[in-house]
């Protein structure tokens, strides 16, 4: 017994990387429902190993859907609807988490958090302010203009999450989105678990002290 309680004592935590790339793996739109990867415009950030541009469909530089200008009011309660909404879906088993997120999108995109309880958590809000090639600043297309986004702060909990991306498209042209980023979840296997692994090993050492005491 007091082996198990030992086994439990210096469990060591258990952490659980997770991907948090537009790279076609849990994730969705409200168009199409599967994301594809586009052609790249070349004044974008560029496409790295593990996150590439993505869309609805051919919308990339030089392919055959242009989606319409969205015009007027894109930020706050009045916001017109997006272009499209992208989703990556996430989930983190245990109750101590950390994150990140770096976004581009053309032309610029709001990026919300949706919790395991369902309530929205606003991220950050698309930017409204046209340049030469898509938004002038965070978020735009340009490599500066990505936005790094802390996720830290609301992973308060083990569960499913969903982040949520509304890309407009403002100044014509190519439309995608691009993201990079990562989770980690940090805790204890559950009790079940821990008492089957603590037991086994308790009955492994049980078993070898008798073969010594028998070699003796």
């Amino acid at each position: 017994m007091k082996s198990i309680l030992f086994l439990l004592a210096v469990t060591p935590l258990m952490a659980t990387p997770i991907k948090l790339n537009s790279d076609l793996v849990n994730e969705l739109n409200n168009k199409t429902a599967a994301n594809v990867y586009i052609n790249a415009h070349p004044l974008w950030q560029p496409n790295s190993v593990d996150a590439k541009w993505i869309s609805y469909g051919l919308t990339g530089n030089g392919q055959p859907l242009s989606p319409a200008n969205v015009s007027g009011t894109i930020t706050g309660k009045n916001a017109k609807a997006p272009t499209a909404i992208f989703w990556e879906n996430f989930y983190l088993p245990y109750l101590t988490n950390t994150g990140s997120i770096t976004v581009w999108a053309d032309d610029t995109a709001r990026v919300s958090l949706i919790l395991p309880n369902q309530s929205v958590q606003l991220l950050f809000e698309s930017n409204p302010v046209q340049g030469g090639a898509c938004a002038n600043g965070p978020i735009g297309c340009l490599p500066q203009n990505g936005k790094a986004i802390n996720l830290t702060p609301y992973l308060k909990t083990a569960g499913n999450y969903k982040l949520q991306f509304d890309v407009y498209q403002r100044g014509g042209g190519p439309f995608g989105l691009l993201y990079a980023g990562s989770a980690e979840s940090t805790g204890v296997p559950e009790p079940s678990t821990l008492l089957m692994g603590a037991f086994g090993t308790a009955a492994m050492l049980w078993a070898f002290r008798r073969h010594a005491k028998r070699s003796a």
